[in-house]
């Protein structure tokens, strides 16, 4: 199965890969006869999900697993192909059964998938279309058995022309735990408990889902190396109970960052840049496993990671563009896979298809509001300023260190601006484990005038930071909305911390409207959510008003 920390070259992919990929994934074949296993309790602890909607079709999602948290996830001795049955209805009480339900099919979860399977409804094997702007209900059961999911709720994305308003999450930066003896590290989710009891239409989630760095406090207690050890953190943090209840109410769009892989990775440059001995050897497996492990967990459309010919590194194609009626058109980038170093030679965080497919939407876009999705705010993003006035770079991991390719992107937003009064942009984005409002300059000169869309960047949901935010609220002008620092009580940081949570959003044909739900109790296994900042954004404008 892959778990050993070797290089992970094209036959060992193979193998582990196995050549029904696009079978699993779509779930239109299913092998000759998998076997009937046998589970001595529930294989379904990981719940259900499911993602990437479209007008006509869903993804769903489970993997077996009895025993999430174990190495094995208890599935040592089983089969190596297990059939798993699905049902989808248009109601809560039809999908019961399969008398009233509207699709139905059975799907093989295999071994060198850990057990996951992604039926897309469209194209499964006894699926078929669904209608435009639909709720549904769906489950997964064992055959022969009584075990099943909890039944659980997706949604369809309305016509393009339905002048709807949408409702979505904005999701990023989940640590399950931190180095503390407090409460063993344990880092709360109190945004997901206060995202199950408030419907909204889908979910966005911006990266970070999972953190491959590891200590006493995580499962595995160590660092991620291996692609067992990858699997195990990924059954760690899928066992709780708020995150598998907003996975199987609310469809889901993603993206990975860097920690579902490897801190700060810069995908174009693995492994050529490590060289040929262990470490290019190490930053492979990482790569490779952290996108193996991602796609196996998580509900997305996209086909199983594969090599390119010629190429031992494993890609998985998750970038997308989504329209959810006349009032949304959102760009998910993908800003890790075709990352190079700052200092490289052309600098790139999207890549050159990707950035030209970017500019295109922007050019194009006949949404009341373009939303582009990114990991890293692209808002002018500044330490401090040092004591000649001039601005001290954040690191290295924001678009500020890559301003040519951002300014190709500010650039077109500009013109299009200049040249229709229709044109609306927004930005969501995650990463910086602070939350802020800010209006996007053209240039990286944070005293710039020049704005060219509003930016709304999330909290994160749990994970901490021991940078001076205070800095850096004052190095950034164009960040007019702070979401606020609290001293930590907890004993886990110096330094006062940012609120965490999520951020909510909505786009009606006349406004964009946000909201900062945060806590800052993620230490302890109760803590209060409220709304700490909520905006409006008017057509025709850039920059929020507080309501």
């Amino acid at each position: 199965m892959g778990t050993d920390a070797t290089p992970f070259n094209r036959r060992r992919f193979v193998a582990l890969s196995g050549t029904g990929l696009a079978a699993t994934v779509v779930g239109t074949q299913v092998r000759p006869h998998p076997a009937q296993a046998a589970f001595s309790s529930d294989p379904f602890q990981l719940g259900s999900a499911t993602g990437d909607p479209t007008t006509d079709s869903v993804v769903l999602w489970t993997r077996l697993a009895p025993n999430p948290t174990a190495a094995d996830a208890g599935m040592s001795g089983q089969p190596s192909e297990i059939a798993v049955g699905w049902r989808l209805a248009r109601s809560y009480e039809d999908v019961r059964d399969d008398v009233n339900t509207l699709y139905s099919g059975t799907v093989t979860a295999r071994s060198e998938h850990h057990w996951s399977v992604h039926v897309d409804v469209k194209t499964a094997s006894g699926g078929g279309p669904l209608e435009p702007g639909t709720q549904y209900w769906y489950v997964f059961h064992l055959p022969g058995t009584s075990y099943r999911t909890w039944i659980g709720s997706t949604r369809t994305a309305p016509e393009e022309s339905a002048d709807v308003q949408v409702n979505f999450a904005v999701i990023s930066c989940q640590s399950a735990a931190t180095n503390s003896s407090t409460n063993n590290g344990t880092s709360y989710w109190h945004g997901y408990t206060h995202l199950q009891n408030n419907p909204v239409d889908f979910m966005v989630h911006l990266g970070d889902y999972i953190y491959r760095e590891g200590h006493l406090n995580t499962v595995p207690p160590r660092t991620c190396t291996t692609l067992s050890d990858y699997r195990q953190r990924w059954g760690w943090y899928l066992s709780r109970d708020a995150i598998q209840r907003c996975r199987r109410s609310y469809p889901t769009y993603s993206v990975i960052d860097d920690h579902e892989v490897a801190n700060d990775f810069n995908g174009a440059e693995v492994p050529d840049k490590y060289g040929t001995g262990s470490a290019g050897d190490q930053a492979l497996n990482e790569v490779n496993f952290g996108l193996q492990a991602y796609w196996e967990n998580m509900p997305v459309r996209a086909a199983a990671p594969s090599a390119p010919a010629g190429s031992d590194k494993l890609r998985l194609l998750i970038e997308q563009t989504v329209r959810w009626g006349r009032n949304l058109a959102l760009v998910i980038w993908d800003c890790r896979q075709d990352r190079t170093d700052p200092d490289s030679a052309g600098p790139t965080m999207l890549g050159s298809a990707q950035l030209s497919r970017t500019i295109t939407t922007i050019q194009n876009s006949s949404s009341t509001w373009t939303v582009l999705g990114t990991t890293s705010p692209l808002t002018t993003y500044y330490a401090a300023i040092d004591s000649d006035g001039r601005p001290v770079p954040a690191g290295r991991a924001n678009w500020n260190a890559y301003p040519v390719e951002r300014e190709q992107i500010t650039g077109a937003l500009r013109a299009r601006l200049d040249r229709d009064d229709g044109f609306n942009p927004v930005v969501i984005s995650g990463d910086v484990h602070c939350p802020f409002a800010s209006k996007v300059v053209q240039p990286t000169d944070p005293s710039s005038r020049t704005f060219v869309a509003t930016e709304f960047c999330g909290p994160s949901m749990s994970s901490y930071s021991g940078v001076n935010w205070t800095s850096r609220y004052q190095a950034n002008p164009a960040i007019f909305a702070w979401m606020g620092l609290r001293n930590d009580t907890s004993g886990r940081s110096p330094q006062p911390q940012p609120l965490k949570g999520y951020l909510r959003c909505a786009a009606t044909g006349s406004t964009f409207y946000s909201n900062y739900l945060v806590t800052h109790q993620t230490n302890v296994g109760s803590g209060a959510v409220t709304s700490q900042w909520r905006s409006r954004t008017a057509v025709g404008t850039i920059g929020a008003v507080p309501y």
